[in-house]
């Protein structure tokens, strides 16, 4: 097919030149869709002058046509299988000719994108749910002047709860997890730490839902330095987390953060809880 659109493209000159000698109209002509090796094309040859001073009619062959104008104008030469990676091995990164870039599983980016590595889960404030106590279900909370967003609050106390749920896809390892926060100071003067931590368990069919998280790992907001009025502000990642339980791809996974009371120096009245998100690894293609 390359072959052929590159003939034609040249023939728009050529074949007029036929035309006006004979006296034919291309359009009285039987058209020709496939043409193959043997079949011949006018061509003017202008170191030729026999016919005049402009040149030859001459005939050529489309299979020598097509040769030529390959050898000087080559075409970009195409990947043989734009899927086609090495066993193991998952494509990165795809360029104009389709060639592909490779890496093994687990050495790349997720994000939902179908590869192996790390991949992400976002909870948005909607998605989670407070103990109903102590920390209110999510409700909608103007900041400041005009923005409004979902967001949960929670009293400072150590029994104060947010938790999430989501089931991990078939191609989660079942290994560890990090989570981090994401909040909203609206107190006037921020100035103290907001402190809790994090549990996680894995339910499978027939599991019980009692009693499943163990002791949590310790995330921090920091709002001593730098910190406005209705800034954002994003908690440093957890340590990895290990849910407990038996972990793997297709488990529901279930998590807790509690408010440490102990660690917790912000005003509490005023901190919206507005997303949770949890890092893991991904070591087969599940899409």
């Amino acid at each position: 097919m390359r072959k052929t659109l590159l003939v034609a493209a040249v023939l728009i000159g050529l074949v007029p030149c036929l035309m006006a000698v004979t006296g034919i109209k291309v359009t009285d002509l039987t058209e020709l869709f496939n043409p193959v090796d043997e079949d011949y094309f006018p061509i003017v040859d202008v170191s030729d002058r026999t016919m005049s001073r402009n040149g030859t009619t001459k005939k050529i062959k489309f299979s020598t046509l097509a040769t030529e104008l390959n050898a000087q104008h080559p075409p970009e030469e195409l990947a043989e299988d734009p899927t086609d990676c090495p066993e193991g091995q998952f494509a990165i990164a795809i360029d104009k000719k389709g060639n592909l870039t490779c890496a093994a599983g687990g050495g790349g980016g997720g994000g939902g994108g179908g590869l192996t590595g790390y991949d992400t889960v976002v909870f948005d404030a909607g998605a989670m749910v407070g103990d109903g106590g102590l920390c209110h279900l999510p409700q909608s909370q103007e900041i400041g002047s005009g923005l409004r967003v979902y967001s949960i609050t929670c009293a400072d106390s150590s029994s104060a709860s947010i938790f999430g749920r989501v089931l991990m896809p078939d191609g989660w390892d079942g290994g560890a997890v990090n989570f981090s926060m994401a909040i909203i100071d609206q107190n006037e003067t921020p100035g103290g730490y907001v402190v809790g931590a994090i549990a996680c368990a894995c339910v499978n069919s027939g599991d019980s839902t009692q009693s499943i998280f163990g002791t949590g790992t310790s995330i921090t907001h920091n709002l001593t330095s730098g910190i406005a009025q209705f800034d954002l502000v994003l908690a440093s990642t957890s340590s990895a987390v290990t849910c407990s339980g038996t972990c793997s791809g297709g488990s529901e996974l279930f998590w807790r953060y509690q408010v440490n009371e102990v660690g917790t120096t912000e005003n509490m009245e005023n901190v919206l809880f507005l997303q949770a998100k949890m890092e893991f690894n991904r070591t087969a293609d599940d899409e």
